[in-house]
This record gives C-alpha cells, sequence and structure tokens, in this order.
C-alpha cells in the first residue's frame, strides 16, 4: 500500500541529528514505495546531508515563518492529498494544521524536555509536581532551578500559553517517537502518554564500508574525534581541559573537532589558553565521506555532550571505535557490557579516566561480535517500524 507522506521541518538550516534523521527518513520511506514529501520553512544545503540533488523535486521550501509560513503550509497541504504528516521539528505548528485540514500526524520527539536548555516548557505551572524530582534526574538538569528563578514575569507567561499549546499537541498526535527509555518515562509523566522508543543509526552497508577503507596512518599519541553542533550543551569545553591533561600520558595525540556553531570562537580561545591549539584541529562541517574517514581514522570518539541518545556515538562503534559518553546516556546492555563504550559523568577529571582508559585497555568482545550487536540499530529496521505505524 502507498501512502502520500508529508514530513514536516520548521527549518532545515543547520546541520545535526535531528537533520539527519528526517533526511534519511524521506530516502527510506520513498525506497519503501511512498509518495513522501519534505515540506519545510527554510533549508541551506548543509542540513541535507549531500541530498540536495536527489531531494529536489520532494522537497516543498515556503520560504516563510510565523503566521504567513503556517498559511502557505496549510494552503500546500490543502492542495496535495496527504495521508500522514511526520513531523520532527515544528510539533505545534502540525498541530494546528491538523486541526485545519484534519490529517493526521506522527512526532518525533528528539530530546527530553529535562535534557536541553532551549525548551521551557519545563517551567510551566503544568509540570510543577515533577520539576524537582525530574531536575535530579540526570547531571546537567541542576541548572535548570537556577534558570527558573531568573525568569521574567513576560517569560513566565509566553511559557504558560506555549506549554498549553505543545501539550494539545503531543496528545493529539497518533504515536510520538522517542530515543531512549529515559525519554519515554519522562513523556509518560509530563504527558500521560505511552511514547515508542526507536533507535537507528546507520544504513546496513556501513560496516562493508569501512573495513573496506585503507588502514589509517597512525599518530604518534591517540587520535580523538568529537562530532557535534559548537554549543554550550555538547560541553566540548569539558572535552579540552581533559585532552590537555591526556596530553602528558599521550604525547603526540591530536583531537579533531567536526561541527560549527557560536561556541567556536570561545573554544579556540580556551584551546588557546590552555596552550593546546596546535594538537586540535576544529574543521567544521564536512561531508558523509569525508565523516566517515574520520571515524576510521580515530582511536577514540568521545561526545560528553547533554544528550540522552547519540547518533554519532553509534556511528563511531560501527567503525569499531571507543566511545566515551557522559552517563546521561541509555545504552543497549549488550554495548555497555562490551568493553566499547565509557561512560563518565562529564566532568574534566572523570573524562580524563575514561579517555586514558579508552586508549590502553582492549574492549571485551571482538570486532564481528560488535557488529552483531550493531545490526539491531540500521535505518532500515527503523523506519520498517515507523512504516508499520502508519500503514
Amino acid at each position: 500500500m502507498s501512502l502520500n507522506i508529508v514530513l514536516f521541518y520548521k527549518d532545515l538550516s543547520h546541520p545535526g541529528g535531528a537533520e539527519r534523521l528526517v533526511v534519511k527518513e524521506w530516502q527510506y520511506l520513498s525506497s519503501f514505495g511512498h509518495q513522501v514529501k519534505l515540506l519545510t520553512y527554510r533549508a541551506h544545503s548543509e542540513a541535507l546531508y549531500g541530498m540536495s540533488d536527489t531531494l529536489r523535486k520532494d522537497l516543498v521550501i515556503l520560504d516563510k515563518k510565523g503566521l504567513s509560513g503556517l498559511i502557505a503550509a496549510r494552503n500546500w497541504l490543502a492542495a496535495h492529498p496527504t495521508d500522514w504528516v511526520i513531523s520532527s521539528s515544528g510539533h505545534i505548528d502540525v498541530y494546528l494544521l491538523s486541526l485545519l485540514t484534519g490529517v493526521p500526524y506522527l512526532l518525533h520527539i528528539h530530546h527530553p524536555l529535562f535534557m536541553s536548555f532551549n525548551d521551557l516548557d519545563k517551567f510551566s505551572f503544568l509540570y510543577r509536581k515533577h520539576f524537582d524530582s525530574l531536575s535530579s534526574s540526570n547531571y546537567g538538569a541542576a541548572e535548570f532551578r537556577q534558570q527558573r528563578e531568573s525568569l521574567t514575569l513576560s517569560h513566565r507567561s509566553r511559557i504558560e500559553f506555549r506549554a498549553r499549546l505543545y501539550l494539545a499537541a503531543v496528545k493529539r498526535a497518533s504515536k510520538v517517537l522517542v530515543l531512549s527509555e529515559y525519554s519515554r518515562v519522562e513523556k509518560r509523566q509530563l504527558f500521560g502518554i505511552e511514547a515508542i522508543c526507536l533507535q537507528g543509526a546507520f544504513d546496513a552497508d556501513i560496516f562493508q564500508r569501512y573495513r573496506s577503507m585503507s588502514p589509517a596512518t597512525p599518530p604518534s599519541g591517540r587520535s580523538i574525534l568529537t562530532v557535534a553542533r559548537l554549543v554550550k550543551d555538547k560541553r566540548i569545553d569539558v572535552l579540552l581541559r581533559a585532552f590537555a591533561r591526556f596530553l602528558r600520558s599521550f604525547p603526540g595525540s591530536r583531537m579533531v573537532i567536526v561541527g560549527k556553531g557560536p561556541e567556536q570562537p570561545a573554544l579556540l580561545q580556551l584551546a588557546a589558553a590552555l596552550g593546546i591549539s596546535a594538537d586540535i584541529e576544529i574543521l567544521g562541517y564536512v561531508e558523509d565521506d569525508e565523516l566517515q574517514r574520520h571515524y576510521w581514522s580515530a582511536d577514540i570518539f568521545a561526545s560528553i555532550d547533554w544528550a540522552d541518545f547519540r547518533l554519532t556515538a553509534f556511528e563511531a562503534l560501527a567503525a569499531g571505535k571507543p566511545v566515551v559518553l557522559s552517563n546521561e546516556t541509555d545504552l543497549d546492555p549488550r554495548l555497555m557490557e562490551s568493553g566499547y563504550v565509557h561512560l563518565v559523568p562529564p566532568e574534566e577529571d572523570e573524562t580524563l579516566r575514561a579517555l586514558e582508559k579508552a586508549a590502553s585497555v582492549p574492549p571485551k568482545i571482538d570486532d564481528d561480535s560488535l557488529v552483531e550487536i550493531l545490526r539491531d540499530y540500521t535505518w532500515d529496521r527503523y523506519f520498517r517500524r515507523i512504516e508499520s505505524l502508519v500503514l
């Protein structure tokens, strides 16, 4: 049965995990025989992950925002047959569009409410009875107490209005998909819904592609890779401080940072202050083929950012690399026991110890056994599950 599916993403301007997922969603659902359009207010080629030319016939850029964008989206939906809208961004917009058109929708919620500085709904009166417990549920969430105290009356009024709209959007959704058990439990507590936890990370042929690459030329020390948007939540400053001390035990090591964002000047200043400017490299955005070469060339992947699920960590594991992650992550117990994963509180001392362990202690299982575990996280399996929800 072929469906007309619209993938809605409010602003496809900056590359990131959620943007990568929506492009993959278009690619796979189209390959399953469905008619799939990607509807957005704005887009930039970098956020399309090398698919700009292929996507062109199915990419609808409204080039509007706010109320004008909503009206344009409603008019477009009214003029095109649509069985489902699947939204990764702009959930309130999709809720209003559904009220106006009657089209059912499915929501991807990529971040727990209590793992983001940007989502202010957590401060709503609606969630007051859960605020204290969830503010203690992970390392970074403690800062929300201080953030709440700084809110003005005007901020609070806007938060209350938006939170109620967002709650209505979530409750009207036919299905809600999340990326971790932590997030699934949070959604039950806050919204009174049963979300579905699904995780996908890579194409099924990635293992063969990595292992067909030429061996990397090893540096005199260790090569550490991190891939992230350069924003505060990613805690790359903590990683840089730990790396500066790591160099004492592993001289000649290098850190490669793939990504760009507003924190880049501050990170370069920090590297200079730590005396490691010559030992790090910030590459900005890179295409997928080049990114995979960086995964393959690295000795260790490190990402102590504030997140319950890291697509980049799975991509590094697919390359057979040990990973250092913050302990806010939810992971398959098989991966936890593999020796490839080192979870730490996102603090300098603990991160240093994890990097040193990853650099010197071999994993507990071999590469083939790791690949067998990771086959459960292919995009094909992930999107087949999503397809089953809308058929």
